[in-house]
C-alpha cells in the first residue's frame, strides 16, 4: 500500500495539546459550526532552538475569501518568517471558503517569540520559547478516537530534549483526573542536550465522556510541555481525521499520497456527501469513496489524494467534507518543502515482544533523497534503550550528501520485563526533525514474532489474485497457551490454511496463517490482526495495498550478494514494470540512494515522461564498496496514478565472502510430490570460510552435504547440498534454507510456495518415431472464459544429470507446448507457446470459442533430438496453469522418457 512514513509519522494530540513541530492535527478536528472559528492545526512547539526552521498552519472557515497578501494578517515578535501563504478552497455551498495560512519561520534569539494572526476582528496567537534546552513531546503509541471505560489503551509520551545543553529540575505529572496505571519512565530530574525520554502507561478513563488524558512536563530552563490525547465521545458531529500523514520534508515537484478519512459520530444519517481538496499545483484526489454518499452513524469514507509542492516552504494540504444540510468536517495534513528532504527508514526493527536478555538488532537508515542538493547542518537526538551496544555509525558528519545516506546499527537485549523503546532524531539546517521509531516492545519470558513472508504489493490490479502468507514463531523457551487469531477481513480475504487457532506452540515452532485476496475495487486494501498466545500477550500483523487504475511494481533484477567484498565491484538492476494494459502512467521521476556513492550505467526510467501500457524501465549500474559495514540500497518511482514504488536491498561487507545460487524449486508445487532442491556455495575470498552451520525448514530433507565445516579460500569449485522437498499441507508456505559462517552475515534462503492438488498423468515417452504426445486438458477442469491463462512448464529433476532446470514463458492463447532440447549435457527443457486465438490482450478468451480448454500438445523437434547422445534420460515435467488474474487453475505432472538408441 502507499506507505505508512513509520520513520517520520509523528503521533499528535488534539489541538492545543500539540507540542512536536510539524505535527498535524490527526483527531481533533472539531465539526465547523461558526464561521471564523478557525485553529493552528500545525503549530510552534513551546520550546523552540534559535535557528531552526519550523512550519506553522492555520485554518478557518470564512464567508469571504481571505486576501492575497499575507503580510496585512500577522505579526511576529523575535520571529522572522521565512515564507507565507494564503491558499482558499470554495465550496458549493453559498459564501462557503476553507482557507489554510501557512508560515515557515525561525526563533531570532533566546525568549520569548511570537506569532500573532488577525482574521478579522479575531486574533490567535502562537507563542514559542527559544532556548538551548529545548524539550518538545509527542504520543508515541497508537491513538483512539474513543477510550472505552472497560478497557485498558497504552499510550507513550515521549520528550527530546533537541537543544544542546542539559535540562534541569524535571518534573511530570497529569494536568486532570485522569492517570496513567501500570507507568514505566526512563525520564529523570535531567535531559541532557540530544537525548529523549519516554512515560508509558495504561489508560482506562475514569468515566464514560472522560475529555482524555494529558500529561505536563515543567523544567527550568523553558516553557511547560503538554502531551496527549483526546477522548472523542458520541456526539452529533462528523469528524475528520488524517491516516496518512505528509512526512515532516517533502521534496519540491515531487508525488505523496495522503489519506483522510471521515466518520459520522451522529446519531442520524449524513446525506448526499460533497468532497473537495485543497492542494497545490496538479495534486488531486485519486480515491475518493465519500462523494455522493450517505453516511449511517458509525460508518466512514475516506480520500486518498496524491499531492506535489510547487515552490519550497510550507505545504498544508486540507480535505473538506460537507452535506446539503451544511454539515461539514475538515482534516489537514502540514509538511516543510525543501531543497534536501531527509526521509528516515527503520530497516531492521526490534519485535513486539522481547524475550529477556537475548539479543536483538536494530537499524535505521537517513537518505538524502535530493539530486542535487547536500543536506547541511545535521544534529542528532536519541531515545536510547535500557541496554545497548553500537555495530556501527556512519551518520558522523554534519552533512549527507544528495542521493547518498548514512546509518546507525545497534545491538540491543532487555534485561528487565516491561517496554522497550529506541528512536533517533535527526535536525538538519534545511528543514524540520526527522523521526525514526522502533516498534514499541514489550520485554518478557514470552515471545512470539511474526513475519510476513508475502504480502499485498503497494499498487495492486483490479480482478487480480493475490496471495498472502504469515509465519509466526515462538522465539522464547516457553510454550504458549491455546493460541487465537483475531482480525479484520477486507471484503475479498479467503483464509486458505490457519495452523495457529486452537493450538499450543511450542518453544522454537512455528505456524502459519495463509490465503487470498481477490481485488473487486479500487481503493485500499488492509487486513489487520492479532494472534492471541496468553494473558495480554499478542502479537499483531497488518497487510496493506491499495488497488489503482495504473500498478507499477518494482523488482531486483539483478542484485548484490548478502556479503560483498571490500573494494570489490558489483552490478545492480531495478526494474519497473507498468501492469496495466491500457493505461499510461504519468512518471514524476526516480531515485536511487545509498550508502555509499553507486555508478548510475543507465537510467531510461529519468529520462521519459510516461511508462507505457505494458512498458518497463530500469535503472542499473555498479557498486564499490569501499567501507566496511552493511549498506542500504533504495530506489524509488514516483508516480502520479499510484503510490510511491520503492526498492530496496541491502549488502554486509565481510573478511570472507561467501556467494550462493539455487538450482530447482518452484512457486507452485503439488501436493505430496517430492521437489529436489540444490544449494550452491562458493568462498570468493583467499581465507577460509569457518565454522559453517546449516538450518533449514523442517519440511526440507538434507540427501547430500559437499560442503562441510570449513570452504577453502581461493577455489574454483563449489560446495552443494541438495535437499528434498515434500509438501504435506495445501495453501501458501515459505521454505528457508540458511547457512552461517564466522567470517561473514548469514545467507538466508527463502521460497514462497503454493501447494495444491496435483493431476498425474501417464508416461510419455519421447522416442525417434515418437516425438509429439497430446494430453486433453479439458478433461479435467473447466475455467472461466473471460480471462486468459499463463502457462508454466518446469522440469523438476532429471536423475541422470542431476541438474534440475526451471523454464518459464508467460504468454496468451493455447494449444501447443513446445519442449525444445539444447545442445549438450545435461539435458535443457524450453516451454514455447502458440497463440491459434491471435490475441493477447486481458480477458481474452483461451480455447478462442470453446469453453474449455483444448488439447495441449508436447513436441521435441527432431533437429534437437538428433544432436542428443544415445541412451535414456527420464524425469518430470510440472505444467502449471493460471488464469491471468493470478487464480490457479491446475497443476499437471507429465513423467517423461527420452530413449535415444
Amino acid at each position: 500500500m502507499f506507505k505508512k512514513y513509520k520513520s517520520e509519522l509523528i503521533f499528535c494530540g488534539a489541538l492545543s495539546l500539540i507540542t512536536l513541530t510539524g505535527c498535524d492535527n490527526h483527531n481533533a478536528f472539531q465539526p465547523i459550526s461558526n464561521f471564523n472559528d478557525g485553529a493552528f492545526v500545525t503549530k510552534l512547539p513551546s520550546n523552540t532552538v534559535i535557528g531552526d526552521i519550523y512550519p506553522v498552519a492555520f485554518t478557518v472557515l470564512l464567508k469571504q475569501k481571505l486576501t492575497e497578501d499575507t503580510t496585512t494578517l500577522f505579526e511576529t515578535q523575535n520571529m522572522l518568517v521565512e515564507y507565507s501563504s494564503i491558499d482558499c478552497l470554495s465550496t458549493d455551498l453559498d459564501d462557503t471558503h476553507l482557507c489554510t495560512v501557512t508560515f515557515r519561520v525561525t526563533p531570532e534569539k533566546s525568549g520569548f517569540s511570537e506569532l500573532s494572526l488577525r482574521i478579522g476582528d479575531q486574533t490567535y496567537t502562537n507563542q514559542t520559547n527559544a532556548t538551548d534546552s529545548a524539550i518538545v513531546g509527542y504520543v508515541h503509541t497508537n491513538l483512539s478516537q474513543k477510550f472505552d471505560i472497560d478497557k485498558a489503551s497504552p499510550i507513550s509520551f515521549v520528550f527530546i530534549n533537541t537543544g544542546q545543553a542539559q535540562a534541569n529540575n524535571i518534573k511530570i505529572k497529569s494536568t486532570n483526573s485522569e492517570t496513567l496505571t501500570n507507568v514505566k519512565t526512563t525520564c529523570s530530574s535531567t535531559l541532557k542536550g540530544g537525548e529523549a525520554c519516554y512515560l508509558h502507561g495504561d489508560y482506562i478513563p475514569s468515566r464514560a465522556d472522560s475529555y482524555g488524558i494529558q500529561y505536563e512536563l515543567t523544567y527550568d530552563e523553558g516553557e511547560p510541555v503538554v502531551v496527549g490525547t483526546e477522548n472523542v465521545p458520541k456526539k452529533d458531529t462528523l469528524i475528520g481525521n488524517t491516516v496518512l500523514s505528509l512526512p515532516l520534508n517533502i521534496a519540491i515537484e515531487n508525488n505523496y499520497n495522503v489519506e483522510f478519512q471521515f466518520k459520522n459520530m451522529n446519531s442520524e444519517p449524513v446525506v448526499n456527501l460533497k468532497t473537495s481538496l485543497l492542494a497545490p499545483g496538479i495534486s488531486h484526489i485519486r480515491f475518493n469513496s465519500c462523494n455522493s454518499v450517505s453516511l449511517n452513524p458509525g460508518e466512514s469514507c475516506s480520500m486518498i489524494a496524491s499531492v506535489l509542492a510547487d515552490q519550497i516552504g510550507t505545504l498544508t494540504a486540507a480535505a473538506l467534507v460537507y452535506s446539503d444540510d451544511g454539515v461539514t468536517a475538515y482534516a489537514t495534513t502540514t509538511s516543510n518543502v525543501v531543497e534536501a528532504p531527509i526521509v528516515a527508514s527503520v530497516d531492521q526493527d526490534i519485535p513486539q515482544q522481547m524475550v529477556l536478555n537475548e539479543p536483538y538488532n536494530y537499524l535505521v537508515t537517513f537518505t538524502n533523497t535530493n539530486k542535487n542538493h547536500d543536506a547541511t547542518g545535521i544534529r542528532f537526538a536519541h531515545l536510547y534503550p535500557e541496554h545497548y551496544e553500537v555495530l556501527s555509525n556512519t551518520c558522523t558528519d554534519s552533512t549527507i550528501r544528495s542521493e547518498e545516506s548514512c546509518h546507525l546499527s545497534i545491538s540491543t537485549s532487555a534485561i528487565k520485563p516491561g517496554i522497550q523503546l529506541y528512536a533517533n532524531y535527526l535536525m538538519f539546517d534545511q528543514g524540520t526533525v526527522v523521526i525514526a521509531n522502533s516498534t514499541l516492545s514489550m520485554a518478557s519470558a514470552h515471545s512470539l514474532n511474526s513475519q510476513v513472508d508475502k504480502g499485498f504489493p503497494d499498487n495492486m490490479v483490479l480482478n487480480h489474485s493475490y496471495p498472502f502468507h504469515v509465519t509466526f514463531t515462538n522465539t522464547s523457551n516457553v510454550d504458549t497457551e491455546t493460541l487465537t487469531i483475531t482480525s479484520e477481513h477486507t471484503k475479498g480475504v479467503t483464509i486458505v490454511s490457519n495452523s495457529c487457532d486452537g493450538n499450543i506452540l511450542p518453544a522454537g515452532e512455528s505456524c502459519i496463517l495463509s490465503g487470498e485476496y481477490f481485488s473487486e475495487t479500487l481503493g485500499p486494501v488492509e487486513l489487520v490482526g492479532n494472534l492471541n498466545y496468553g494473558a495480554n500477550l499478542k502479537e499483531t500483523f497488518v497487510l496493506s495495498g491499495e488497488v489503482v487504475t495504473v500498478p507499477i511494481v518494482g523488482s531486483i533484477e539483478v542484485g548484490l550478494p548478502q556479503n560483498v567484498g571490500l573494494n570489490s565491484t558489483y552490478p545492480i538492476r531495478y526494474i519497473y514494470r507498468n501492469l496495466s494494459d491500457f493505461h499510461d502512467a504519468s512518471m514524476i521521476h526516480t531515485t536511487l540512494s545509498s550508502t555509499a556513492p553507486v555508478n548510475v550505467t543507465k537510467n531510461t526510467c529519468g529520462s521519459i515522461s510516461t511508462l507505457a501500457a505494458g512498458k518497463e524501465c530500469e535503472i542499473s549500474g555498479t557498486f564499490t564498496a569501499s567501507e566496511k559495514g552493511q549498506h542500504q540500497f533504495t530506489s524509488s518511482l514516483y508516480y502520479m496514478e499510484g503510490n510511491e514504488v520503492k526498492i530496496q536491498s541491502s549488502a554486509v561487507v565481510s573478511d570472507v565472502v561467501v556467494s550462493s545460487r539455487v538450482e530447482g524449486g518452484s512457486s507452485l508445487v503439488g501436493l505430496n510430490s517430492t521437489y529436489l532442491i540444490k544449494y550452491y556455495f562458493k568462498n570468493e575470498s583467499i581465507a577460509p570460510a569457518t565454522g559453517i552451520k546449516i538450518t533449514h525448514s523442517e519440511d526440507l530433507v538434507v540427501h547430500t552435504n559437499t560442503c562441510g565445516s570449513i570452504l577453502a579460500g581461493n577455489s574454483d569449485t563449489e560446495c552443494h547440498i541438495e535437499v528434498a522437498y515434500t509438501p504435506r499441507i495445501l495453501g501458501y508456505y515459505t521454505y528457508e534454507f540458511s547457512l552461517d559462517y564466522t567470517e561473514g552475515e548469514a545467507i538466508h534462503l527463502k521460497q514462497p510456495v503454493k501447494v495444491v492438488d496435483m493431476i498425474e498423468l501417464d508416461e510419455m515417452v519421447f522416442t525417434s518415431d515418437s516425438l509429439s504426445h497430446n494430453f486433453e486438458a479439458s478433461d479435467y477442469f473447466n475455467y472461466l472464459a473471460n480471462y486468459g491463462f499463463t502457462m508454466q512448464a518446469t522440469l523438476q529433476t532429471i536423475p541422470v544429470s542431476g541438474n534440475p532446470e526451471t523454464v518459464i514463458h508467460n504468454g496468451w492463447g493455447s494449444t501447443d507446448l513446445v519442449f525444445e532440447l539444447t545442445n549438450g549435457y545435461p539435458i535443457n527443457f524450453i516451454a514455447n507457446r502458440k497463440n491459434d486465438c491471435g490475441t493477447q490482450v486481458m480477458n481474452a478468451s483461451v480455447g478462442c470459442q470453446s469453453r474449455k480448454l483444448p488439447q495441449f500438445r508436447l513436441s521435441i523437434p527432431k533437429d534437437k533430438f538428433d544432436t542428443l547422445a544415445l541412451g535414456e534420460q527420464s524425469g518430470d515435467i510440472y505444467v502449471s496453469l493460471t488464469q491471468s488474474n493470478n487464480t490457479h487453475v491446475a497443476l499437471f505432472k507429465l513423467p517423461i522418457r527420452i530413449n535415444k538408441l
